[in-house]
């Protein structure tokens, strides 16, 4: 099995790269969609460990958590403390059940996990920091004030937090589509072992 996570920053363009990966023929899987299934299942959990409020009609108001856990380090941290094992757990059935295929994870916190550690490669996606905020806000809809905690939150991000046994690829993602799928192409048959003169 070869498993790339797919990582950088909010807004970077994890799943348009995810995407193009899957049109090549990889399965892909977001960790933030794992992640919302999770807030769901451990909704009363949430609530007891982060109080009152956070629940409308019995799950998690996820506008309501993040606004809480984005200013708050240690709500942070508890509500981690929580999720990722759920996380974990649902992306280990997922690649159980994909073994023999070429799988992509991606998510915006896969450093603070497990599944790091099972990652033959890492394509770190690079993007200015203007260009990720309105991509937030447009495909979010949330308030300006939301948006900039939410990237407050992930400030010390970068690439080194990955694990030093796996090949880190840093791609820029500037120049519109067909540069990207150029870099992405160029990249692939290392992380995939092909010889070059052999493509």
């Amino acid at each position: 099995m070869i498993l790339i996570g797919i990582v950088g920053r909010c807004g970077s363009g994890k799943n348009y790269v995810a995407g193009i990966l899957e049109e090549l023929g990889f399965r892909s899987l977001d960790l933030d969609i794992v992640g919302h299934q999770c807030l769901i299942t451990l909704s009363k959990q949430i609530e007891d460990t982060l109080g009152p409020g956070l629940l409308v009609n019995g799950v998690v108001d996820r506008v309501k958590l993040g606004r809480l856990v984005f200013s708050d380090s240690l709500a942070l941290r508890r509500l981690e403390e929580l999720t990722y094992p759920c996380i974990e757990l649902e992306v280990r059935k997922w690649l159980a059940a994909y073994s023999d295929s070429l799988l992509a994870i991606h998510g915006v916190n896969l450093h603070k996990t497990s599944l790091a550690e099972e990652c033959s490669a890492f394509i770190w996606i690079e993007a200015g920091w203007i260009r990720r905020f309105l991509r937030v806000l447009k495909r979010d809809g949330r308030s300006l004030r939301d948006t900039w905690l939410r990237f407050r939150s992930q400030k010390e991000l970068n690439s080194k937090f990955f694990p030093k046994r796996a090949e880190i690829y840093k791609v820029r993602n500037a120049r519109g589509d067909a540069y990207l799928r150029f870099l992405l192409g160029s990249i692939l048959p290392a992380i995939k072992g092909e010889r070059v003169d052999e493509l």
